[in-house]
């Protein structure tokens, strides 16, 4: 049996072969990406999953963090509204407008989080990312 050439790479070295790592990632991860991007119930295994954090590779990390966020961002607006109803006389068609429109841009934007799961692409929100900003 002949040794292989020396001008190809091994296939141990899988930058040189193509291979990214983002084509490695197993099927697992993106499973708990989508569903700590789910609308409305996400939060909750996100949670979870960020009392555990030292387990959590950076990816789960920036995913389970920014659900979470995203869930209170939800949950003070909906209060906010809320409060801001029962302080009108009768509360009207434009302020039950609001409150579905501020609900389905809260699920648009979890949709559109596991859209870019599913395409395997970042959508970065805010300026922070990462363990460093905590």
């Amino acid at each position: 049996m002949q040794p292989p050439p020396e001008d190809l790479p091994s296939l141990g070295d899988q930058t040189q072969l193509g291979v990214r790592d983002r084509d490695l990632d197993p099927i697992g991860s993106r499973l708990r990406l989508y569903l700590y991007y789910a609308p409305i119930v996400g939060w909750l295994p996100a949670l979870l999953a960020l009392r555990r954090s030292p387990s959590l590779d950076d990816r789960e990390f920036v995913a389970a963090k920014r659900s979470v966020q995203l869930a209170i961002g939800w949950a003070i607006g909906l209060a906010v509204g809320s409060t801001v109803g029962e302080q009108l006389p009768d509360p009207t068609l434009t302020f039950l407008l609001l409150q579905s429109a501020w609900t389905s841009t809260y699920c648009l934007i979890c949709v559109g989080l596991m859209v870019s799961v599913w395409r395997r692409r970042s959508w970065a929100i805010g300026p922070r990312r990462g363990r460093s900003n905590q």
